[in-house]
């Protein structure tokens, strides 16, 4: 079932919770047309509960075992605060890490604009030791006499900058649709993978 819209109670299992009575739960709000986000922290697992505020205050989450405490999200970020994802956000692509303990650094230019040129600057990039090259392939721009990238012949040569370098990053203003896009995208926006050293909090 797609989860869709932001959760209005924040439902806290306790350390001690088993995994079928985070599923008991889980249950009990589909059975009642909520649906729910789960989050599982280091230290508990945390449910999103979206649905009607009126109707998720009639159902007595608060003693279904395992759970600690449910909590009203008030803030308007809720599928990004602290509440629903306590723990930092790490993005791992083939080893390169970035968040939490991991510094991670993007270079390159804004936009490709042809081979010769990204290929020179991801050469400079991979031997600074960054961890992924930065380029973008469309601009969709309000005056349509504004340069808006070469789209689908730089995901070619970003893919080819990954060949040879390793660090790839495409960047893309408006997602792409096409069948070729999306083979171009998986070809271009993973990297192969370099070792990185924890370094401080970011």
């Amino acid at each position: 079932m797609a989860v869709t819209g932001s959760p209005e109670l924040l439902i806290v299992m306790g350390q001690s919770a088993t995994a079928d009575q985070t599923e008991h739960v889980l249950s009990r709000l589909a059975e009642h047309g909520v649906e729910a986000r789960v989050q599982r922290g280091r230290e508990a697992t945390v449910i999103g509960a979206i649905g009607d505020r009126e109707q998720l205050a009639l159902l007595p989450l608060e003693g279904y075992p395992g759970v600690e405490q449910v909590l009203p999200i008030l803030k308007p970020y809720k599928l990004v605060g602290r509440e629903i994802a306590p723990d930092p956000t790490v993005i791992d692509v083939e080893g390169r890490r970035l968040g939490d303990g991991w510094f991670g650094l993007i270079a390159g230019p804004c936009t490709v604009e042809y081979r010769e040129q990204t290929l020179e600057t991801a050469r400079a990039v991979a031997a600074a030791g960054a961890t992924w090259l930065r380029g973008g392939a469309f601009k969709p721009r309000t005056s349509p006499y504004t340069f808006q990238g070469i789209g689908f012949d730089a995901l070619e040569i970003l893919r080819e900058a990954k060949e040879e370098t390793g660090p790839t990053s495409r960047r893309c203003s408006r997602p792409p649709t096409s069948s070729r896009s999306a083979r171009a995208t998986c070809r271009t926006s993973c990297c192969s993978p370099r070792s990185a050293a924890p370094r401080s909090r970011c």
